[in-house]
């Protein structure tokens, strides 16, 4: 037959059990900024790219200029460098252009003609002499 508690140790139990709960969110803590602190530049492209695809959706041939979007992640004057390492690293994105002048990558979404919302993002980072970037051209357009 079960015992049943008395009012003081079910109190000490209770007290026990809320006190340990946040040691256990800690050790968990540690582990998601590691994680966080190694993706840092991947998740950057992941945010940029993830609020763009949640953006409008483009129609038929409709090419929605989202440029604002991604001078918000990658601000002009930023460093050839730092647009590189930001897609480099990224699954889905790769970089069709890199030259002296200019930055080219695309993303895709979906496979064009197979998947109903397939969508692609371009984008376009031009670059100074000093290669820093001056203007960015970025659409978001429907893969066909």
């Amino acid at each position: 037959m079960p015992r049943i508690m008395s009012g003081r140790f079910a109190a000490f139990v209770a007290l026990v059990a809320t006190t340990m709960l946040p040691l256990a969110s800690y050790a968990n803590a540690d582990t998601n900024s590691d994680k966080t602190q190694k993706g840092a530049t991947q998740s950057s492209a992941g945010a940029l790219l993830e609020e763009i695809y949640a953006s409008r959706k483009p129609v038929r041939f409709e090419r929605i200029d989202v440029s604002g979007i991604v001078a918000q992640y990658i601000p002009l004057k930023s460093g050839k460098s730092t647009v590189l390492e930001t897609f480099g690293k990224s699954a889905t994105s790769r970089i069709v252009e890199n030259s002296r002048d200019r930055i080219v990558v695309r993303d895709d979404r979906g496979r064009a003609m197979v998947d109903p919302d397939a969508r692609s993002i371009v984008m376009t980072f031009f670059l100074d002499a000093d290669g820093k970037v001056i203007k960015i051209d970025a659409v978001h357009i429907k893969s066909q």
